[in-house]
Protein backbone atom coordinates (compact mmCIF):
# COMPACT_ATOMS: atom_id res chain seq x y z
CA UNK A 1 0.00 0.00 0.00
CA UNK A 2 1.33 3.42 -0.97
CA UNK A 3 1.75 6.10 1.69
CA UNK A 4 -1.10 8.20 0.30
CA UNK A 5 -3.42 5.18 0.36
CA UNK A 6 -2.37 4.38 3.92
CA UNK A 7 -3.04 7.95 5.03
CA UNK A 8 -6.46 7.94 3.36
CA UNK A 9 -7.38 4.62 5.00
CA UNK A 10 -6.26 5.90 8.40
CA UNK A 11 -8.22 9.14 7.92
CA UNK A 12 -11.35 7.21 6.94
CA UNK A 13 -10.96 5.12 10.06
CA UNK A 14 -10.59 8.11 12.37
CA UNK A 15 -13.27 10.24 10.73
CA UNK A 16 -15.82 7.67 9.59
CA UNK A 17 -15.09 4.43 11.41
CA UNK A 18 -13.99 2.57 8.27
CA UNK A 19 -12.23 -0.69 9.17
CA UNK A 20 -10.20 -1.36 5.99
CA UNK A 21 -6.98 -0.32 7.66
CA UNK A 22 -7.31 -3.04 10.31
CA UNK A 23 -5.90 -5.53 7.81
CA UNK A 24 -2.48 -3.86 7.89
CA UNK A 25 -2.29 -2.65 11.51
CA UNK A 26 -0.83 -5.22 13.83
CA UNK A 27 -2.04 -5.73 17.34
CA UNK A 28 0.17 -6.37 20.36
CA UNK A 29 -0.08 -8.64 23.35
CA UNK A 30 -1.68 -5.90 25.41
CA UNK A 31 -3.65 -4.05 22.72
CA UNK A 32 -5.40 -5.60 19.76
CA UNK A 33 -5.76 -3.78 16.44
CA UNK A 34 -9.20 -2.33 17.21
CA UNK A 35 -7.98 -0.96 20.56
CA UNK A 36 -4.90 0.65 19.03
CA UNK A 37 -6.94 2.37 16.34
CA UNK A 38 -9.59 3.29 18.87
CA UNK A 39 -7.07 5.38 20.77
CA UNK A 40 -6.65 7.65 17.76
CA UNK A 41 -10.35 7.74 16.99
CA UNK A 42 -11.16 8.81 20.55
CA UNK A 43 -8.28 11.29 20.81
CA UNK A 44 -9.19 12.96 17.53
CA UNK A 45 -12.79 13.48 18.58
CA UNK A 46 -11.86 14.62 22.07
CA UNK A 47 -9.41 17.21 20.74
CA UNK A 48 -12.04 18.56 18.36
CA UNK A 49 -14.54 18.95 21.18
CA UNK A 50 -11.91 20.64 23.31
CA UNK A 51 -10.93 23.03 20.51
CA UNK A 52 -14.49 23.98 19.56
CA UNK A 53 -15.37 24.58 23.21
CA UNK A 54 -12.89 27.48 23.22
CA UNK A 55 -15.10 29.25 20.71
CA UNK A 56 -18.43 28.13 22.18
CA UNK A 57 -18.05 28.14 25.99
CA UNK A 58 -21.62 29.27 26.69
CA UNK A 59 -23.07 26.75 24.26
CA UNK A 60 -21.12 24.00 26.00
CA UNK A 61 -22.26 25.18 29.45
CA UNK A 62 -25.86 25.44 28.27
CA UNK A 63 -25.96 22.00 26.65
CA UNK A 64 -23.81 20.26 29.25
CA UNK A 65 -20.54 18.44 28.62
CA UNK A 66 -22.12 15.28 27.24
CA UNK A 67 -24.69 17.01 25.06
CA UNK A 68 -22.08 19.37 23.62
CA UNK A 69 -19.66 16.51 22.89
CA UNK A 70 -22.37 14.52 21.13
CA UNK A 71 -23.25 17.58 19.06
CA UNK A 72 -19.67 18.15 17.93
CA UNK A 73 -19.13 14.48 17.09
CA UNK A 74 -22.29 14.52 14.95
CA UNK A 75 -21.24 17.79 13.33
CA UNK A 76 -17.82 16.37 12.48
CA UNK A 77 -19.37 13.40 10.69
CA UNK A 78 -20.90 15.75 8.14
CA UNK A 79 -18.20 18.38 8.04
CA UNK A 80 -14.77 17.22 9.23
CA UNK A 81 -12.06 19.87 9.61
CA UNK A 82 -10.77 21.10 6.26
CA UNK A 83 -8.81 24.26 7.15
CA UNK A 84 -5.17 24.12 8.21
CA UNK A 85 -6.12 25.98 11.41
CA UNK A 86 -8.48 24.33 13.91
CA UNK A 87 -9.73 27.86 14.73
CA UNK A 88 -12.10 27.71 11.77
CA UNK A 89 -13.63 24.36 12.61
CA UNK A 90 -17.22 24.94 13.71
CA UNK A 91 -17.95 27.85 11.40
CA UNK A 92 -21.34 26.41 10.38
CA UNK A 93 -22.31 24.94 13.75
CA UNK A 94 -25.21 27.38 14.08
CA UNK A 95 -26.76 26.14 10.84
CA UNK A 96 -26.13 22.51 11.84
CA UNK A 97 -28.01 23.00 15.10
CA UNK A 98 -30.91 24.69 13.31
CA UNK A 99 -31.14 21.81 10.82
CA UNK A 100 -30.64 19.00 13.33
CA UNK A 101 -32.48 19.95 16.51
CA UNK A 102 -36.09 21.06 16.78
CA UNK A 103 -38.27 23.47 18.68
CA UNK A 104 -37.56 26.68 20.55
CA UNK A 105 -34.51 25.15 22.22
CA UNK A 106 -32.95 24.61 18.80
CA UNK A 107 -33.59 28.24 17.83
CA UNK A 108 -31.95 29.50 21.01
CA UNK A 109 -28.94 27.21 20.74
CA UNK A 110 -28.50 28.05 17.06
CA UNK A 111 -28.55 31.79 17.73
CA UNK A 112 -26.28 31.35 20.74
CA UNK A 113 -23.78 29.53 18.52
CA UNK A 114 -24.00 32.27 15.90
CA UNK A 115 -23.46 34.92 18.60
CA UNK A 116 -20.39 33.22 20.02
CA UNK A 117 -18.92 32.56 16.58
CA UNK A 118 -19.22 36.23 15.59
CA UNK A 119 -17.70 37.38 18.89
CA UNK A 120 -14.68 35.19 18.18
CA UNK A 121 -14.55 36.24 14.51
CA UNK A 122 -14.66 39.90 15.48
CA UNK A 123 -11.80 39.50 17.94
CA UNK A 124 -9.70 37.61 15.38
CA UNK A 125 -10.38 40.03 12.53
CA UNK A 126 -7.74 41.98 10.67
CA UNK A 127 -6.40 45.11 12.37
CA UNK A 128 -7.27 48.42 10.73
CA UNK A 129 -6.73 51.76 12.46
CA UNK A 130 -9.99 53.71 12.89
CA UNK A 131 -10.28 57.25 11.56
CA UNK A 132 -11.16 60.26 13.66
CA UNK A 133 -13.74 62.90 12.83
CA UNK A 134 -10.86 65.25 11.96
CA UNK A 135 -10.55 63.31 8.70
CA UNK A 136 -13.81 64.95 7.57
CA UNK A 137 -12.58 68.51 8.06
CA UNK A 138 -10.90 68.79 4.66
CA UNK A 139 -13.89 67.52 2.68
CA UNK A 140 -15.81 70.11 0.70
CA UNK A 141 -19.65 70.10 0.85
CA UNK A 142 -20.02 69.07 -2.79
CA UNK A 143 -18.14 65.82 -2.09
CA UNK A 144 -20.51 64.64 0.64
CA UNK A 145 -23.31 63.11 -1.49
CA UNK A 146 -20.87 60.63 -3.10
CA UNK A 147 -18.89 59.77 0.02
CA UNK A 148 -18.71 56.14 1.00
CA UNK A 149 -17.45 54.94 4.37
CA UNK A 150 -15.42 51.80 4.96
CA UNK A 151 -16.33 49.97 8.15
CA UNK A 152 -13.97 48.01 10.35
CA UNK A 153 -13.52 44.38 9.27
CA UNK A 154 -14.25 43.47 12.88
CA UNK A 155 -17.83 44.73 12.60
CA UNK A 156 -20.60 42.14 12.25
CA UNK A 157 -24.36 42.51 12.10
CA UNK A 158 -27.01 40.04 13.13
CA UNK A 159 -30.64 39.86 14.17
CA UNK A 160 -31.73 37.61 17.02
CA UNK A 161 -35.24 36.29 17.68
CA UNK A 162 -34.68 34.45 20.97
CA UNK A 163 -33.25 35.05 24.45
CA UNK A 164 -29.85 33.66 23.37
CA UNK A 165 -27.99 36.78 24.55
CA UNK A 166 -29.52 36.37 28.02
CA UNK A 167 -28.04 32.88 28.19
CA UNK A 168 -24.68 34.26 27.08
CA UNK A 169 -24.75 37.12 29.58
CA UNK A 170 -25.69 34.80 32.43
CA UNK A 171 -22.73 32.52 31.73
CA UNK A 172 -20.33 35.46 31.22
CA UNK A 173 -21.40 37.16 34.44
CA UNK A 174 -21.62 33.99 36.52
CA UNK A 175 -25.29 34.67 37.22
CA UNK A 176 -28.22 32.21 37.11
CA UNK A 177 -29.22 31.09 33.65
CA UNK A 178 -32.68 31.91 32.27
CA UNK A 179 -35.37 29.53 33.41
CA UNK A 180 -36.34 28.52 29.87
CA UNK A 181 -35.60 28.84 26.20
CA UNK A 182 -37.97 31.31 24.59
CA UNK A 183 -38.68 33.30 21.48
CA UNK A 184 -38.46 37.06 21.81
CA UNK A 185 -38.98 40.27 19.91
CA UNK A 186 -36.47 40.59 17.09
CA UNK A 187 -33.47 42.66 18.11
CA UNK A 188 -30.80 43.93 15.74
CA UNK A 189 -27.22 43.75 17.05
CA UNK A 190 -23.78 44.88 16.05
CA UNK A 191 -20.50 43.35 17.25
CA UNK A 192 -17.10 44.95 16.80
CA UNK A 193 -13.61 45.11 18.24
CA UNK A 194 -11.82 48.25 19.30
CA UNK A 195 -8.16 47.77 20.15
CA UNK A 196 -8.11 44.53 22.17
CA UNK A 197 -11.68 44.51 23.44
CA UNK A 198 -14.83 43.21 21.78
CA UNK A 199 -18.00 45.27 22.09
CA UNK A 200 -21.63 44.80 21.14
CA UNK A 201 -24.87 46.73 21.40
CA UNK A 202 -28.40 46.58 20.11
CA UNK A 203 -29.48 48.89 17.31
CA UNK A 204 -32.64 50.86 16.71
CA UNK A 205 -34.31 50.00 13.39
CA UNK A 206 -33.11 53.14 11.61
CA UNK A 207 -29.50 52.66 12.69
CA UNK A 208 -29.62 48.99 11.70
CA UNK A 209 -30.76 50.03 8.21
CA UNK A 210 -28.07 52.71 8.09
CA UNK A 211 -25.30 50.27 9.04
CA UNK A 212 -26.49 47.78 6.44
CA UNK A 213 -26.51 50.59 3.88
CA UNK A 214 -22.89 51.45 4.59
CA UNK A 215 -21.93 47.78 4.58
CA UNK A 216 -23.36 47.59 1.06
CA UNK A 217 -20.93 50.36 0.12
CA UNK A 218 -23.72 52.87 -0.58
CA UNK A 219 -23.10 56.63 -0.73
CA UNK A 220 -23.95 59.25 1.87
CA UNK A 221 -26.81 60.42 -0.37
CA UNK A 222 -28.29 56.91 -0.35
CA UNK A 223 -27.79 56.71 3.39
CA UNK A 224 -29.89 59.84 3.79
CA UNK A 225 -32.58 58.37 1.55
CA UNK A 226 -32.67 55.22 3.68
CA UNK A 227 -33.01 57.26 6.88
CA UNK A 228 -35.72 59.42 5.32
CA UNK A 229 -37.68 56.24 4.64
CA UNK A 230 -37.21 54.88 8.17
CA UNK A 231 -38.60 57.76 10.23
CA UNK A 232 -36.59 60.88 9.41
CA UNK A 233 -38.24 62.40 6.32
CA UNK A 234 -37.41 66.00 7.27
CA UNK A 235 -33.99 65.74 8.90
CA UNK A 236 -32.31 62.66 7.40
CA UNK A 237 -28.95 64.44 6.83
CA UNK A 238 -28.83 65.49 10.50
CA UNK A 239 -29.64 61.96 11.64
CA UNK A 240 -26.98 60.58 9.29
CA UNK A 241 -24.41 63.01 10.67
CA UNK A 242 -25.35 62.04 14.23
CA UNK A 243 -24.90 58.35 13.48
CA UNK A 244 -21.58 58.93 11.74
CA UNK A 245 -20.34 60.87 14.74
CA UNK A 246 -21.21 57.93 17.00
CA UNK A 247 -19.57 55.47 14.61
CA UNK A 248 -16.38 57.49 14.56
CA UNK A 249 -16.39 57.53 18.38
CA UNK A 250 -16.87 53.76 18.45
CA UNK A 251 -13.99 53.19 16.04
CA UNK A 252 -16.15 51.74 13.26
CA UNK A 253 -14.95 53.96 10.40
CA UNK A 254 -11.60 52.94 8.94
CA UNK A 255 -11.74 54.62 5.53
CA UNK A 256 -13.50 57.29 3.46
CA UNK A 257 -14.04 56.90 -0.27
CA UNK A 258 -15.45 59.36 -2.79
Amino acid sequence: MKLAELQTAFQNCVLHGARDIEAIVQGTEGFNTATRLGVYEYAFGARLVEAVAKTYPTLRATMGERGFAELIHAYCQGKPPSHFSIRYFGDTLSEFIANTLTGTRARVLSELANWEWLLAASFDSMDMAPLTRDSLASLSPEHWPQLRFKLSPSLYRLALHTNAVQWWKAFSNGSPAPTRYRMAREVEWVIWRHELKTYFRSLKPDEACAVDCVMRNETFATLCEVLAATGYPDNAPLRAATLLSQWFNDGWIVGILD
